[in-house]
């Protein structure tokens, strides 16, 4: 959404609810809580400051086809983008994704098939191609590649035909790709290769109204790419637009979102998949070896080890009942990490207070979940809530009195509350704890600390003078 400086002009709310109403029933966006947003863009759209004339425009505008106002939706919708936005990503499909449906497609020799919907100026699905065309350029028989690259505006959508980029495109370009890939154009702008060019197909499409597919020519997608769309969806077109997404998916395909969305929290027949820090989405999520078969280099447990709590020396019979009890099926217990992983992205992201109504509204249904009540004390940690912090970190360790991070969270706590002696009792748990760990062996939750280092770390904090016995 554009901004404004100009003032509000204060648009009668019954005619800012009927476009409200018009750009949700057309277009599926949403914008039900943000009337003064569409007020701004009104105003900017129509370059118009008086009251009067400005509702005789919005009379004239309640008649139009809403999906063929380009100028408007530029107004409502933000197209910022770039090539290889989210080098995660990218390093995930250029190394595990597209790698992998490569191969299972060398054999059969049918084309590999994506959609960037919501593509804006195209380049996303550029970024794809040059991928694919570094994958297969050593392949004695290169899989055919077709792109389908879709967005509602018309009037981006030539841009991006045209395949010239200034730029303030190119933020996280690898040079080599810059170097292979485009020719300077007049100083000021970049061409991009026509060989890359033809490998993506544009189409004008609404996923609010359709069609699905967009013809009979594009079915069974390896890869369906809609970043940064959904969150401008009512929940009935999310829910919708992920349907025929689901449909259109092969059965072994993946499907992207932006990080601030989560669909499976809200479409249950998408499942994610971490891989290597990127959540995708599938049908199906292929069967993980069990732990116990799998052979490491850790060392035998050693015998439990004393942590100082005076709420864990009691009902310790109880509670490992409860904890029996209480574990989940397998299935299930894949969707809670699944989730978790969602919600903690969310939270890594800044969007606090969505990622705690989530984490609440979880433990609603999970409440016996140690993990969960860990995750809701550091979103509230970062909230500056040290008080509903130190209760969740309390009820992590009631229930998973082994918990190291959520040990050194509360320590923290306690330091800058003066609680010296309580804050003392926790460091001391962590490194008991940290006993059982070979030294190079990650922490778990300490955003990649061995034990070793984070050992050093809390040694460290407990020889302070204010710490010091």
């Amino acid at each position: 959404m554009k901004k404004s400086n100009v003032r509000s002009l204060q648009v009668d709310r019954l005619l800012l609810d009927k476009v409200i109403e018009k750009i949700r029933d057309e277009l599926g966006l949403s914008f039900a809580d943000k009337a003064a947003d569409v007020e701004r863009a009104l105003i900017n759209y129509f370059n118009e400051y008086r009251i009067d004339a400005l509702h005789t425009k919005i009379e004239g505008l309640l008649q139009e086809d809403l999906s063929r106002n380009f100028d408007l939706l530029d107004h409502l919708t933000i197209s910022e983008t770039y090539f290889f936005r989210n080098h995660k990503l990218f390093a995930v499909l250029e190394k595990e994704i597209l790698p992998a449906i490569i191969r299972r497609k060398a054999h059969s020799q049918q084309p590999l098939a994506i959609w960037s919907a919501g593509c804006s100026s195209g380049e996303e699905a550029y970024s794809v191609a040059m991928l694919i065309d570094q994958l297969q350029k050593n392949h004695p028989k290169p899989i055919p590649a077709r792109i389908l690259a879709t967005d509602i505006n018309q009037h981006i959508l030539i841009k991006a035909r045209e395949g010239l980029y200034s730029n303030w495109s190119f933020r996280n370009m690898p040079v080599k790709y810059m170097k292979e890939y485009f020719t300077p154009q007049n100083g000021r702008y970049f061409q991009i290769a026509p060989h890359i060019k033809k490998m993506v197909h544009f189409e004008q499409h609404n996923l609010k109204k359709g069609p699905f597919p967009v013809n009979e020519n594009w079915k069974n997608f390896d890869i369906i790419i809609c970043r940064n769309v959904l969150i401008y969806f009512d929940r009935e077109t999310m829910l919708n637009t992920l349907q025929r997404f689901h449909d259109l998916l092969d059965e072994d395909g993946y499907f992207i979102s932006g990080p601030a969305e989560i669909p499976s929290l809200h479409f249950k027949k998408f499942k994610g998949q971490l891989i290597n820090s990127v959540i995708l989405y599938r049908k199906h999520i292929p069967p993980v070896i069990k732990e116990e078969h799998v052979k490491t280099a850790r060392k035998p447990q050693k015998a439990a080890l004393k942590v100082i709590h005076p709420h864990f020396e009691h009902k310790a019979k109880t509670k490992e009942k409860i904890k029996t009890d209480a574990a989940p099926a397998p299935e299930e217990a894949n969707n809670n990490f699944e989730e978790l992983t969602l919600i903690k992205n969310l939270a890594d992201l800044g969007n606090l207070e969505e990622a705690r109504k989530l984490t609440q509204n979880y433990l609603l249904r999970n409440n016996l979940d140690s993990h969960a009540h860990y995750l809701l004390g550091t979103i509230y940690l970062e909230m500056g809530k040290t008080a509903e912090a130190e209760k969740s970190f309390q009820k992590a360790l009631y229930l998973k009195p082994d918990h190291i991070m959520a040990h050194f969270h509360l320590a923290n706590l306690y330091t800058f509350n003066g609680r010296i002696k309580d804050s003392r009792m926790h460091f001391t748990n962590v490194l008991n704890l940290i006993r059982s760990f070979d030294p190079q062996q990650e922490i778990p939750g300490s955003e990649g600390m061995s034990a070793f280092q984070f050992k050093q770390m809390v040694e460290k904090i407990l020889k302070t003078s204010r710490l010091a016995s």
